[in-house]
């Protein structure tokens, strides 16, 4: 196991013998605290961590309640980006089950330490440039961005599998595929929908010379052509069922004959299928088949929407303009434009639509500086309501304050205070769920989820 020198470890373990061991693993590259007490005191200077080991079961919480609720969250919360491993000599799935909700990434008994550590160690090293590979390909540092691609980077690693991704049009399904591409291999992509009904067999499995009228010589159809890359099937919604039927077969079997030729020749290629369409639903419908989807769909990849990780639109915006210099558009943003474009547009073509917009502004500029005047001329041209996002905000505040509170003086300050909270809280969760109530709270996710407990609500 070889680790870069600044690869930075903290650990909370207060048993001398564990210590020990964590000791001689990591050497000087590990910073060990007695307590949650001793380790909140000196975060500050803690900088940036590659991982942080917590001891579940400490004297002052024997059953490990209080770090499962509290102190978890807590570090996932000031760390985001750091992998939480708890060490335990508790094996129990149910507390194991509880460490990995309240946040924790993976779960080690102490009795495995000495040989679970390192190769963990190998994978968070391995997944940290998997991960640079991925922020230097995809613009954003959002956590749900940074969420979607530690999955694709955990699935690049199963060539073996195909894969489904889902997202709306323009979120960048095409890329993340390409981010599946090996080094040296072919990444053969088609879109379904161009492909003639007719021409399906001919296309897809290659046809012998002969085989029909104008088939002058051996013709290599997609199947073949990907090689041992990647085929990416783009709206694989709109295939028909009989055409399903075909892929599905070759899908299971690895298998296909050219038109005309009776020679099996090997699939070798790893599929991955695209829809901006929920298949799941499609299946529902019978406009796709269920065997099909669950062939496909055994690794699925779903990607955020812009209007969900609206903190990486600066960066994206950043990107687009600092692309664009190299013709010739030398142009920057205004503080409020930057913030209607951020925070007043649905962005429902996501990305695509989002860099359209902004070469429409460049395009059209007078100034250097464009300002939020631009941004509301560029809209009313683009016929894209400005007031979209803030209209649909506005209404969910006015229909949450038609619920009214009323307080009961009998029931003295402090519990009239409890009670306005949790209605607050079920309020807030009746039009926004998850992440999005908490936002809209202004809460930091710890406290928030210490109110949903202690108001037994669900989010």
């Amino acid at each position: 196991m070889s680790l870069s020198e600044d690869f930075k470890v903290l650990a909370i373990e207060d048993d001398p013998i564990v210590q020990d061991v964590l000791r001689l693993i990591l050497g000087p590259k590990l910073k060990l605290f007695d307590s949650f007490f001793d380790f909140w005191g000196d975060t500050g200077s803690a900088g940036d961590v590659d991982l942080i080991l917590v001891d579940l079961c400490h004297p002052g919480d024997p059953d490990g309640i209080e770090s499962v609720s509290k102190e978890i969250p807590k570090i996932i919360e000031n760390f985001p980006n750091t992998e939480c491993v708890v060490l335990s000599g508790i094996g129990e799935p149910s507390v194991m089950r509880q460490c990995v909700q309240a946040g924790a990434r993976r779960f080690i008994a102490k009795e495995d330490l000495p040989h679970r550590l390192p190769p963990i160690l190998s994978e968070i090293k391995k997944e940290q440039e998997s991960l640079q590979a991925f922020r230097n390909r995809f613009v954003g540092d959002s956590e749900a961005l940074l969420k979607m691609g530690r999955k694709l980077i955990k699935q690049k690693h199963f060539p073996q599998w195909d894969i489904l991704i889902q997202g709306e049009t323009g979120s960048g399904k095409e890329l993340c595929a390409r981010f599946l591409k090996e080094d040296g291999k072919r990444f053969l992509a088609v879109n379904v929908s161009a492909v003639a009904s007719e021409l399906f067999e001919s296309e897809f499995f290659g046809a012998e010379k002969g085989a029909y009228t104008g088939a002058h010589q051996n013709r290599m159809g997609y199947f073949e052509a990907a090689g041992d890359g990647i085929l990416f099937l783009d709206e694989i919604q709109n295939m028909s069922l009989a055409h399903q039927a075909k892929l599905l077969r070759v899908l299971e079997t690895r298998q296909f004959y050219r038109v005309g030729s009776k020679i099996e020749r090997p699939f070798r290629a790893r599929v991955v299928c695209a829809s901006n369409v929920d298949l799941k639903s499609a299946v529902h419908h019978g406009k796709f088949r269920e065997d099909l989807y669950f062939r496909i769909a055994s690794l699925k990849i779903d990607l955020p929407p812009l209007r969900e990780r609206r903190e990486d639109i600066p960066l994206l915006l950043e990107q687009f303009i600092k692309d664009w210099k190299g013709f010739g558009y030398e142009v920057s943003l205004s503080d409020c434009a930057l913030e209607a474009l951020k925070n007043n547009f649905e962005w429902k073509g996501n990305v695509r639509e989002l860099k359209s917009f902004l070469a429409q502004m460049v395009v059209e500029a007078r100034t250097p500086v464009l300002t939020k005047d631009d941004v509301l001329d560029t809209a009313d041209r683009l016929e894209i309501s400005f007031h979209s996002l803030r209209n649909k905000i506005d209404q969910s505040s006015e229909a949450a304050s038609s619920s009214t509170f009323t307080f009961d003086l009998s029931r003295g300050f402090d519990e009239n205070l409890r009670c306005f909270e949790k209605h607050m809280l079920e309020e807030t969760l009746s039009q926004f769920k998850g992440q999005n109530a908490r936002e809209h709270l202004k809460m930091a996710r710890s406290r928030f989820y210490d109110k949903l407990k202690a108001y037994d609500l669900k989010s």
